[in-house]
């Protein structure tokens, strides 16, 4: 399965993060500069000479920046420790989920997973792009099994 984390950047919630950010050690003047990075910005719109007003922005880590990625990392660094007994890879804004399937009980876990990802989304203000996510099945088999339909609430 081909996850894909909707706007990831731009949701990462500010006081989450900063949450995690002590969590893993980062504490005093240190989390207090992460905390002046991160809050009390705000932007506007510019387009043919006029610009819109300033408005906060409650979320997000800066694209472009170098601490973005760094950030983000930190953000889903707790991710693979709810979903056990399954292959995640994280890549940057993205994830894959694999499980090989021998029975109907490596199915359902499988399922629980990709449940527990989505709980995972839910609790930390992330939603994943129903859109982008992906499930792919490689198989040998020459009949498909029409029962792997995986879901969640994305």
């Amino acid at each position: 399965m081909f996850l894909d984390w909707s706007k990831a950047f731009d949701k990462v919630p500010h006081e989450r993060l900063l949450s995690k950010l002590e969590h893993y050690g980062i504490k005093g003047h240190l989390l207090g500069w992460f905390n002046n990075f991160l809050t009390g910005r705000t932007q506007r719109v510019v387009f043919g000479g006029a610009q819109s007003e300033p408005t906060d922005v409650p979320s997000g880590v800066i694209q472009g920046s170098v601490l973005g990625p760094f950030l983000f990392n930190i953000f889903v660094a707790d991710l693979p420790s709810c979903i056990k007994n399954s292959n995640l890879k994280q890549y940057a804004v993205d994830c894959t989920l694999s499980k090989e399937i021998k029975s109907a009980k490596d199915k359902k876990e499988l399922q629980e997973h990709l449940n527990s990802a989505g709980a995972w989304c839910e609790n930390n203000g992330m939603e994943l792009n129903a859109l982008k996510c992906k499930v792919m099945d490689i198989t040998r088999a020459h009949k498909i099994d029409n029962n792997r339909i995986f879901a969640t609430n994305i």
